[in-house]
């Protein structure tokens, strides 16, 4: 129905145009009346009584200003009934038609909406896939953990900004990590200055740092920064170091000029699970394998003094291995138990991650007992994924 826009002069002075009508009654009474009348209104023959009684009212309202003060809110209540009684049979077929129409749609949508959610087994995904860099970058950071005994790889995805290049968006989100929540040690942004320029990283440090003060603490430092720059996407050879602009920066027992850089294959992954952190990391084990089946049979099992729990669940049970160029094919025993939950996200994952430090590009699970956990389709080759331990920023993350 359209609005009206007339104001309250422009009917006062259209009723004022009507022929002059005289009514000796009381006006309570007459307001009794129609407000009776109102509320007994019947469901056939409405639309003239309403349209009767909202003339009447109109009248009164202007021949009795001074009643009007005293009932304004009685008057009122009364004006919008009788207006509402204005809307055709029509308008409200009209009406209760849309509501259901929306109740419709919205119970559709909220359908819809349930089965886009993602389940907890599609949740428990720590990885970053190919699927993930159609909207963003990613950045690589190795973290120490708090005790400085594993040195975590995080995935940062960044949003895709063709204005800046890897080492731009790497300085940027390295002010921001939060590596306390994950249950890491506060390492980033490191005390230096740090610049990239033709495969080469260079790292001036105050006089002061402590990266070099014991063992322990240079080693931290410089395998961090080794896997840190081996991970990213564009090539680095080397880091050379300076002491605020003098060549070199004290070790733990010796000047350290130059880091070459070098890629760590063959490594086994576990679980790592800080405290207070719901989420685990997959870490790769410092110690390079032989072969993949060596490093699955340690993953089967925790190794307590690096805190790393076993990756591989009782569960899973492997019973030969076959490679195929980049294709490694996974035979599990006939009484191997798989079920869709977490933990078995988490030993596909480590699996799938250990795979790709030995070079494959897709594994095949062969006799799996059951056809898909989470995300994963054993039934088919599945990709390796990019890098492990897929972190947002709050600030950057858009869900």
């Amino acid at each position: 129905m359209k609005k009206s826009k007339w104001d309250d002069e422009q009917l006062e002075e259209l009723l004022r145009q009507m022929p002059k009508v005289t009514d000796y009654r009381d006006p309570r009474d007459i307001y009794q009346n129609i407000s009776s009348k109102i509320k007994k209104r019947k469901k056939q023959n409405w639309m003239m009584p309403a349209f009767a009684g909202a003339v009447s009212l109109l009248l009164f309202l202007i021949l009795t200003p001074g009643f009007l003060d005293l009932n304004r809110s009685a008057n009122q209540e009364a004006k919008d009934e009788a207006n509402n009684d204005l809307i055709s049979k029509t308008s409200d077929n009209h009406s209760i038609s849309t509501e259901k129409m929306e109740v419709i749609q919205d119970m559709e949508l909220s359908n819809e909406n349930e089965n886009m959610k993602p389940t907890s087994t599609e949740q428990a995904i720590t990885a970053v896939y190919e699927e993930d860099l159609k909207k963003y970058d990613k950045i690589i950071y190795a973290i120490p953990d708090e005790n400085i005994q594993n040195i975590v790889p995080v995935t940062i995805l960044v949003d895709k900004d063709e204005a800046k290049n890897w080492f731009e968006q790497f300085m940027e989100m390295s002010s921001s990590l939060s590596e306390q929540e994950w249950g890491l040690s506060n390492y980033y942004p490191l005390n230096a200055v740090i610049a990239y320029e033709d495969s080469t990283v260079q790292v001036d440090l105050p006089a002061n740092h402590n990266y070099g003060q014991g063992s322990a603490a240079a080693e931290t430092f410089f395998k961090s920064l080794n896997e840190t720059f081996s991970s990213q996407e564009v090539p680095i050879d080397k880091i050379i170091f300076s002491t605020e602009g003098q060549p070199g920066m004290k070790g733990h027992d010796a000047v350290i000029t130059e880091l070459p850089i070098k890629k760590e294959n063959n490594n086994g992954y576990f679980l790592f699970q800080p405290i207070n952190n719901k989420k685990p990391f997959l870490v790769p084990y410092p110690k390079s394998y032989d072969n993949i089946q060596n490093a699955f049979e340690d993953m089967e099992q925790p190794i307590p003094e690096y805190e790393l729990m076993q990756s591989i669940s009782e569960n899973i049970k492997i019973e030969r291995i076959v490679e195929k160029d980049q294709l490694l094919i996974i035979y599990l025993t006939k009484d191997s138990q798989l079920e869709n939950d977490e933990n078995t996200v988490y030993s596909i994952e480590a699996i799938l991650l250990t795979a790709k430090d030995f070079g494959y590009d897709t594994v095949k699970f062969e006799n799996a007992p059951i056809e898909k956990i989470g995300p994963f389709n054993l039934s088919e080759p599945i990709k390796v994924p990019l890098s492990p331990n897929k972190r947002f920023l709050a600030e950057n993350h858009k869900k």
